[in-house]
């Protein structure tokens, strides 16, 4: 059975490199303006990006969650509450079945009470197209970010 739970901010990283290892397709729907290499320097440049958030907003609002299948991690889920944001995702390209990335977005929504919004970059066309065929609906597109909204 597949669940989100909640971990703390300091494991986030440990689960990224879960959800993008053996994918080294991500590169190219990744951020161009920092024009990485791997998916090692992916895993580091997504940590980062959730640190800014995590000492941007208090505790009580970040909600870091390892995907689990099972009682082993296969990805990560990072959400804000208040404004309520879905920041990053990822499941292990191995676990990518239509049945679990339906139940992935079932358990994302779950924690949000009134619809949620997503903020991606424009490259990430895989993440973009997958949120649309949830039922989310693209609200903004400008030179860099898509803003999805449920």
């Amino acid at each position: 059975m597949m669940q989100l739970i909640e971990i703390p901010f300091v494991d986030i990283k440990e689960r990224i490199k879960i959800a993008f290892d053996g994918d080294d397709d991500l590169v190219i729907f990744y951020d161009k303006a920092l024009n990485l290499k791997s998916t090692n320097e992916m895993v580091n440049t997504t940590f980062y990006k959730l640190e800014e958030y995590y000492s941007s907003f208090s505790e009580s609002k970040i909600l870091p969650f390892s995907v689990d299948l099972n009682g082993v991690s296969i990805g990560y889920v990072f959400l804000l509450k208040n404004p309520d944001l879905l920041v990053s995702f990822s499941i292990n390209k191995l676990h990518r079945t239509k049945n679990k990335l339906i139940g992935l977005f079932s358990m994302i929504k779950s924690f949000f009470d009134n619809g949620f919004s997503c903020l991606l970059y424009n490259e990430n066309t895989r993440a973009i197209n997958w949120l649309k065929k949830c039922g989310m609906n693209v609200v903004l597109v400008n030179n860099e970010f898509t803003k999805l909204k449920n």
